[in-house]
């Protein structure tokens, strides 16, 4: 008896703990932004061995997907991204192309030319934004989406060994 009281007592309480949730408005005339996504990328490793012989090495945005069609997606690329180190190699605007959220041509690439830099580690960075801030005072420095905008980077760590010749 006593379990048959507490079945129907929690058959009738668990209905109550339920809450409706408010649906988020979305689609087209919400007023919200959706964020750039990074979809591939090329090498697909985070880390990249060569040699200093092989003279360069290609990084690549395969896609990237946007669902706001107004947005125009700016790429901005790193090699060793640091303090006193902090403007692009390169800057991409992507505007055109657009099906299905996703821009085609696909993303950018970077040809990192290893005769460019001595270090034998390097570090690659492509920083995608549909809105960069501009003022050089927000930090860090050229990475940061304007107000409503957002923003979504991928990386690489590259060691370069001194080998003149470009091994397999």
């Amino acid at each position: 008896m006593r379990a048959l009281s507490i079945l129907v007592a929690a058959g009738l309480l668990l209905p109550a703990c339920l809450v409706p949730q408010p649906l988020v408005p979305g689609g087209e005339d919400s007023g919200l932004d959706d964020p750039p996504r990074i979809l591939g990328r090329s090498p697909e490793a985070s880390v990249v061995h060569t040699q200093r012989g092989c003279g360069r090495q290609r990084f690549e945005l395969l896609a990237i997907e946007d669902m706001d069609e107004e947005d125009s997606i700016e790429v901005r690329w790193f090699v060793n991204y640091q303090q006193g180190n902090v403007e692009p190699v390169r800057v991409a605007r992507i505007t055109t192309g657009f099906q299905d959220g996703i821009r085609s041509p696909p993303g950018d690439g970077l040809d990192v030319f290893f005769s460019q830099y001595e270090d034998q580690v390097l570090v690659v960075e492509a920083v995608v934004s549909d809105g960069f801030d501009s003022d050089p005072g927000r930090s860090p420095v050229n990475r940061v989406p304007l107000a409503g905008k957002a923003v979504t980077h991928t990386g690489w760590t590259v060691f370069v060994e001194s080998v003149q010749e470009c091994l397999p």
